[in-house]
């Protein structure tokens, strides 16, 4: 014989739950037993802003900068050659990424589902200890939203090579290529672990 259970009205007082929990306890003055259920809801609709945190890979790095010797020759008046070795700017990039750790906020639409996207803004410290600004979008991935997957716009400092000086350009002067630090803006990519606990409101039937 197949038994079902009716419930009263419920009123949830939570309007921020994430998952509605009810607990139903029900008793059975015949044999004397009592049997507990619980049924979990998750809540569609609204905004949810959460914290997370974690490692990023930044392609927002420093260039280095040399000198190249290069001979020059040029014809003199007389038919006979002179030459002239002349120094030429060459750009290098000793890192292609960097690694950072940062936090983040996220805004969302609250979605039971198994994936959801973001909007997100943080900051996180290179490895120079350099802050660097973030802002982007996030997939957070599963119900229970732990793991999130970002990719950023990174705005911070780097060193450039300084004015009037350009790459491949002639290089007049001694010691090292002058260069300068720049804010400029980049891509990052990063995973992060939510720190914000899922909220839910529990009632007791």
């Amino acid at each position: 014989m197949q038994q079902s259970l009716a419930l009263l009205p419920i009123q949830i007082t939570n309007d921020n739950a994430d998952i509605i929990e009810i607990n139903v306890k029900r008793t059975d003055k015949k044999l004397n037993k009592v049997d507990q259920f619980k049924y979990q809801f998750y809540v569609h609709g609204g905004l949810k802003i959460d914290f997370s945190a974690g490692p990023f890979l930044s392609f927002l790095v420093d260039r280095e900068y040399v000198t190249e010797d290069i001979p020059i020759t040029y014809q003199g008046i007389t038919g006979s050659d002179s030459i002239v070795v002349k120094k030429y700017i060459r750009e290098q990039t000793p890192d292609h990424f960097d690694f950072m750790l940062g936090s983040l906020m996220h805004v969302h639409y609250r979605c039971p589902g198994y994936f959801n996207f973001a909007a997100n803004f943080g900051g996180a410290l290179n490895s120079k200890q350099d802050f660097v600004l973030l802002g982007g979008v996030s997939f957070i991935l599963g119900r229970q939203q732990r793991f999130i997957l970002n990719t950023e716009a990174a705005f911070g400092k780097v060193k450039r090579l300084s004015s009037p000086y350009e790459v491949n350009g002639e290089f007049i002067g001694s010691g090292n290529v002058p260069t300068i630090d720049r804010k400029i803006a980049g891509w990052a990519i990063g995973i992060t672990y939510n720190l914000t606990p899922q909220k839910v409101s529990q009632k007791k039937e």
